[in-house]
């Protein structure tokens, strides 16, 4: 199975829906939204009900009250913490956000807030930043992460970008 990983969409949801159509026949299963905007998390979860859709509010999702800001999800038994990081002060380190991934016992810790691509692991804990499809800081195309699990084990945690409505190629 294979889990799409976005945050920062900003109410520009063309890029992933041209992403969602390119994977859906390549085994995606969930997409994971990681903030700013929740609301383009719930139009994906309209137009796509045969994918399962993860969602956190982010710093500029002022109509989701009552929604978790960290949450802790099993994906084929691999635990998955999502948070958009804004509350963990991701813009100037990730120390909270390794402290946050231990206590709820993840085996991958998913962010956003910073519009930066990220993945790094220590610990057996792999910290994972998609960057933004919309507004990128390190790069002048659309970022994501695909996540493929397969028998509860974790095969592959890539960073993609997305060069046009047809190509992606792989950050790292």
């Amino acid at each position: 199975m294979k889990i799409l990983v976005i945050s920062d969409t900003h109410a520009r949801t063309g890029h992933v829906e041209s992403l969602i159509e390119m994977y859906l026949s390549h085994d995606l299963t969930h997409i994971i939204h990681c903030g700013d905007c929740i609301d383009d998390a719930r139009r994906l979860e309209m137009i796509y009900p045969e994918l399962t859709v993860y969602k956190v509010p982010g710093n500029c999702d002022f109509s989701s009250y009552g929604i978790e800001n960290t949450i802790l999800v099993h994906i084929d038994d691999v635990p998955i913490m999502i948070t958009h990081g804004h509350q963990q002060h991701a813009k100037h380190d990730y120390e909270e956000l390794w402290i946050d991934a231990e206590a709820y016992d993840a085996k991958i810790a998913i962010f956003g807030h910073t519009h930066i691509a990220h993945k790094e692991t220590k610990n057996g804990i792999t910290l994972l930043n998609p960057g933004s499809m919309t507004l990128p800081k390190d790069s002048t195309v659309p970022s994501f992460a695909m996540i493929e699990i397969k028998n509860s084990r974790i095969m592959d945690i890539a960073l993609l970008q997305m060069l046009d409505e047809s190509r992606v190629s792989r950050r790292f």
